[in-house]
């Protein structure tokens, strides 16, 4: 029992034991940095030439959650007190000193962090900026003047004197150390690299280091421009994180070499004018590095950019479906996705050598092409449907979705480099939708047909009767005629033989009245009930009057014969309008010709009554109806000032000819 307590005792301690050393080796690591930093200066000397423990530090802040900075500035702060008491610094300079380097880091990562320096951002010409402004300018200047004030009211030291030497050790150390701890703490761009290929940044960074060494190590031969030299070298081969990495060992070499009496600024007698010169030639270093580094990263990732991307391309060519085509300028293909085998029968291979329109069925080549140019034109997507050849000669429908690319400014047809197409089956939905208009076309019909007779019903009636009469008032036409039919006695049939009798007489009519309208504007309905309507479009009323007696004519002589009963013969009344549409309107056309089949049967049915004012039967036609019911002859007359025109059962049984429209 105790024994289990006691894992579960250290199970508990061990993440708390390993925080804590991690806070004791960041400690550790602080002010050994500091103390290197104090002990890298001239002798009896009081000044760094390098401050390289802030830059570690923000570089560790900028690479963390927010919620962890306090931690690490605390231990940051509790480094450089140890550091301080190390070298022999009384307790009130120690803390003035840590104070003044944990403003500096504090300035710097609340700047950077304001101006959106990210670890996600790093190497980018606008982080280079903004680090430049906030961490390398903004925070040094910041704490080298509170450090300047403070030894001025501690020691009496003058506080442009203590600025000139803290600032840019300070500054040097930031923008050297910052970026090294990111690169070291994930934010590289060389983690992108395979290992094989990081032999060339490594021997860059190498040969970066080597040069430094051999530089500074003698002081008689001007070699000290060699470096820079040597940091292009790796500025080109090991990216951003590379230079970083070279440029800060080979400064930390440069140092030591020149405080411990060697190097190329040997030659001035001051040991602070060396150190000067060290730090002017570094600071020029890190302008020309950071800036062209960074580009140089820009370049490198457009290029992997565009090498992935035209990676994916290729890939989602060659496993689509869809048949991926490029075309030059002229139209003649550079590329097709290996799938156009499975959809035209062609290798890519053997496409590329064929004529340029050579898969396009010649009935669609004149749309194809205009197709193109309206692209080349308009430099915009279009999406068209064209039959095309197989190998095998079989015709299938594609679907093309065409793009132009230039390379110019848009709208520059110069510009342009290539067409991208992707081509695609359709002709299983060509199929569903040619049965699909065909569905629709017979629904639509059924929906304006009559269900018993066939004819045309009352609602496609009215359609027609409105178009045709906004067509005459457009076309300028004279007249649009009417004809209204009602069968004679049919209640008393109907009721006499029965429905099924009833419907079969009206069929009988309607399929009269459909064969005597042989022009396609004709349209013959079914009115409703046993009355029916032909619109008669571009036609005058001696024409409407001609068709309506031929119709009435063929009409009676129908023979209907039931069971046990003789045959009978059938008739129709007949009402004629004729409106000129500039005059009036579709509703007296249908008012007058209903006024006209009214008065059809009041005189005496199987007739053709005109709507003319003037009109009158023939007395003697009118007594011969009355006595024998049979067809009469009708007096019409165009004008009151014309003369009768007698059109006689005789001529109307005949084949008379329909006058042309007027």
């Amino acid at each position: 029992m105790n024994t289990l307590r006691i894992d579960r005792i250290k199970s508990d301690l061990e993440p708390h034991w390993h925080a804590l050393a991690r806070a004791l080796l960041f400690t550790g690591a602080i002010a050994l940095l500091c103390f290197v930093g104090m002990r890298l200066t001239p002798p009896h000397e009081r000044f760094a030439v390098i401050w390289p423990a802030n830059g570690v530090v923000l570089g560790m802040l900028l690479t963390i959650q927010p919620r962890r900075w306090a931690h690490v500035i605390g231990l940051s702060l509790l480094g450089n007190l140890l550091a301080s008491v190390a070298v022999g610094d009384s307790a009130l300079s120690a803390w003035l000193l840590a104070l003044c380097n944990t403003l500096e880091t504090v300035v710097a990562v609340l700047s950077c962090r304001s101006a959106d320096v990210s670890k996600r951002q790093f190497g980018e010409p606008l982080w280079i900026l903004r680090f430049a402004l906030c961490a390398i300018v903004v925070a040094p200047a910041t704490a080298s003047l509170v450090a300047a004030c403070v030894l001025y009211f501690n020691t009496g030291t003058a506080p442009l004197t203590t600025f000139l030497r803290w600032f840019p050790a300070d500054a040097l150390g930031i923008a050297m150390f910052a970026p090294l701890t990111m690169v070291l703490r994930g934010a590289s761009d060389l983690g992108t690299l395979r290992s094989r290929r990081l032999l060339k940044p490594v021997l860059s960074v190498a040969f970066l280091m080597v040069t430094t060494v051999a530089v500074f190590a003698q002081q008689h031969a001007p070699l000290l421009y060699m470096i820079y030299l040597a940091l292009g070298v790796a500025i080109f081969n090991a990216r951003f994180s590379g230079a970083v990495i070279g440029l800060a060992a080979s400064m930390v070499i440069a140092i030591i070499f020149t405080v411990h009496g060697s190097g190329q600024f040997m030659g001035m007698d001051e040991v602070t004018q060396r150190i000067q010169q060290l730090q002017v030639f570094f600071a020029a270093a890190l302008a020309f590095t950071f800036p062209l580094s960074s580009l140089q990263l820009q370049r490198q990732r457009l290029a992997d950019k565009l090498k992935a991307s035209e990676q994916r391309f290729r890939t989602l060519a060659e496993h689509s479906s869809d048949v991926i085509m490029r075309m030059d300028s002229s139209m003649r293909l550079t590329y097709v996705s290996p799938s156009v085998r499975e959809l035209f029968g062609y290798q890519a291979s053997a496409l590329l050598e064929m004529p340029k329109w050579a898969l396009v069925a010649p009935g669609d080549l004149a749309r194809v092409r205009a197709a193109f140019e309206r692209v080349r034109l308009g430099l915009e997507r279009e999406t068209f449907n064209y039959r095309a050849l197989r190998q095998d000669g079989e015709e299938v429908w594609v679907e093309m979705s065409l793009r132009a690319v230039q390379s110019g400014t848009l709208g520059e047809v110069s510009g342009l480099i290539e067409f991208i197409g992707s081509t695609r089956d359709i002709s299983e939905r060509k199929a569903v939708e040619q049965a699909l208009e065909e569905s629709n076309a017979r629904l639509s019909e059924l929906a304006h047909r009559d269900g018993l007779t066939e004819l045309y019903n009352r609602r496609f009636f009215d359609e027609s009767l409105d178009r045709e009469y906004r067509r005459a008032r457009r076309e300028n036409a004279l007249e649009i005629s009417l004809l209204m039919l009602d069968v004679d006695h049919f209640k008393q049939y109907n009721d006499l033989h029965g429905h099924q009798a009833g419907d079969q007489c009206l069929k009988v009519v309607a399929k009269a009245i459909g064969r005597a309208c042989k022009r396609p504007p004709d349209t013959p309905a079914r009115y409703g009930g046993e009355e029916f309507a032909v619109i008669l479009p571009n036609t005058t009323l001696e024409g409407a009057v001609i068709l309506a007696e031929r119709l009435r004519s063929q009409i009676s002589i129908l023979l209907l014969q039931e069971p046990g009963e003789p045959e009978r013969r059938v008739t129709v009344s007949i009402g004629v309008a004729s409106i000129s549409p500039y005059y009036e309107t579709r509703e007296s056309l249908v008012r007058k010709a209903d006024e006209a089949l009214y008065r059809a049967k009041a005189f005496g049915r199987n007739r053709v009554w005109p709507a003319l004012e003037d009109f009158r039967p023939r007395k003697e036609a009118a007594s011969a109806a009355g006595e024998t019911g049979g067809t009469v002859a009708l007096d019409v007359r165009t004008t009151p000032a014309t003369t009768d025109v007698l059109i006689s059962p005789e001529s109307c049984c005949s084949d008379i000819t329909r006058p042309a429209a007027a």
